[in-house]
């Protein structure tokens, strides 16, 4: 089976306190660029601010979805539309193909599933296995995207990666791996300064070559642990890693309370402890990286998201907490501290000109949920408010506003909303029928304010299933082929 990547992100840089009500944020006189530092590349000091909620003036937004044109490009491949081809992988030859009978009963002791993953695997020796996307990156209007042919094999033998320029629709392979002692599975694309970037299976992270497709390690893979690279808004190639901590135990271990025992064969038995979490940076300086952060997060209290291990959330890194003596969160940068008056919130974004949050409220006993976001501007000094329920649970910033979506297995759109002005723009659509489905995900594609990705899928092949019950027979319909749909947004190229 892959391994399914553990989604961590986090870091905290020093600041000190100030209070808001007592004096407004001082300018620095140097001359500042769009990443902070000024004409001499040495970072900007800034103080560090403390706003309370009553700094902002409170403006409730009332929605108005309008016909406008969508001030950002839109653009889009499918996997039925785009030929990414089909390839038998090298592992599938009799001299390597035992290999996967050993991982099978080594993995797997459902003789069920060990029949179905069997009969699967016999087939891949003259039937390609379908492909898989691993991920995609939306580079103004073009698209990296990762393809793992080798979907049945416990390591990615044949593997490419293919550059898509929408406005030509033309795709080009620019990476080809075929090994079947050696496995490459491109697991992650980012962009940093213009430059691309990889995380791999047994590479680590690669700097890549966008035109060649070559690649260059720059940071090996960690024994045992789970990494990522961490998209953000500030230009800074950040990875993070988690390291399971286990500890073996007999088979007749009798768990205490909150541990679990786990096994991955049925013979060994170990508990989890925690993980070890580490956050650096690449210096494209000096080619070094720079331990950021390092803690032990334990499994009954992740330390991911607080001060101990923040995340960042576009531009800087933030982490929420509550005072001592109040039931309300404020939410705290490097740069800034605002008690937003809120019981609960989710950190959308963090940023120097803005900050916005999310809030759920009900949901509870088959109710649903109220989606309201507050968007705190820092330069007008406003606190926009608005529900959002209408248009997805889900919210990313991007452009000069958010974009909210439907997730998970639910059917829904995309929409594009301008906080400030109340401004709705529907940007992706489907029906809400058992023939449209759509799951929407921004999943390991990353976005930032200038490119967001997502993916949705919808079936193109289904079949009446009949099954008999004591209450008499039922006929429903079984989808068994979709067709996958990349859809991203772009904001380069735009006057902002």
């Amino acid at each position: 089976m892959k391994r399914v990547l553990c989604l961590f992100a986090a870091s905290m840089l020093a600041f000190s306190t100030f209070s808001c009500s007592e004096k407004k944020n001082k300018k620095s006189s140097a001359p500042v660029s769009e990443t902070g530092e000024d004409i001499s590349g040495e970072p900007v000091e800034r103080e560090f601010m403390t706003y309370s909620a009553e700094d902002f003036a409170t403006v409730d937004v009332n929605t108005t979805i309008t016909d406008r044109e969508f001030p950002y490009k839109r653009c889009e491949f499918s996997s039925k539309e785009q030929d990414f081809g089909s390839r038998i992988s090298p592992c599938r030859d009799e001299k390597y193909r035992d290999r996967f009978m050993e991982y099978l009963n080594e993995g797997y002791r459902d003789e069920r599933f060990m029949a179905d993953r069997l009969s699967e695997w016999e087939m891949s020796f003259t039937d390609p296995d379908s492909f898989i996307i691993t991920s995609a990156l939306g580079c103004g209007t073009t698209a990296y995207i990762a393809v793992n042919f080798d979907t049945l094999c416990y390591g990615c033998h044949e593997s490419s990666v293919f550059r898509y320029d929408a406005e030509k629709g033309e795709l080009k392979e620019i990476l080809h791996h075929s090994d079947p002692e050696n496995s490459l599975e491109i697991r992650q694309i980012c962009s940093v300064r213009g430059e691309l970037f990889v995380d791999t299976d047994t590479m680590g992270i690669c700097r890549f070559d966008g035109e060649t497709g070559e690649m260059e390690q720059i940071l090996e893979s960690e024994d045992n642990g789970y990494g990522h690279m961490v998209p953000n808004d500030a230009d800074r190639l950040i990875v993070t890693f988690s390291v399971p901590q286990r500890e073996k135990v007999d088979k007749d271990y009798k768990p205490k309370e909150g541990e679990i025992v786990y096994s991955d064969d049925n013979e060994n038995f170990f508990i989890e402890h925690g993980s070890d979490m580490t956050m650096k940076e690449y210096d494209f300086d000096t080619g070094e990286w720079k331990e950021l952060y390092s803690v032990f997060s334990p499994a009954e209290e992740s330390k991911w998201g607080t001060e101990e291990f923040p995340n960042i959330y576009g531009e800087l890194f933030a982490w929420k907490e509550k005072p001592e003596g109040t039931r309300k969160y404020d939410v705290v940068t490097e740069e800034y501290r605002v008690s937003t008056g809120l019981n609960n919130c989710n950190i959308v974004y963090a940023g120097r000109d803005k900050l916005i949050l999310t809030l759920s409220n009900g949901g509870g006993n088959g109710g649903v949920s109220k989606y309201v976001l507050h968007e705190f501007d820092f330069e007008t000094m406003q606190h926009y408010v608005i529900d959002y329920t209408n248009y997805g649970g889900n919210c990313i910033d991007f452009g000069d506003g958010v974009i909210t979506y439907m997730g998970g297995m639910r059917t829904g759109g995309a929409y594009y909303i301008m906080p400030a002005l109340g401004l709705v723009f529907p940007v992706e659509s489907a029906p809400h029928d058992d023939g449209n489905l759509m799951n929407m995900s921004s999943g390991l594609f990353g976005n930032d304010r200038k490119n967001a990705m997502f993916m949705t899928y919808r079936p193109t092949k289904s079949k009446p299933v009949t099954v008999s019950t004591p209450d008499g027979d039922f006929t429903h319909t079984e989808y068994y082929d979709y067709e996958y749909i990349y859809f991203w947004f772009t904001a380069e190229g735009n006057d902002e």
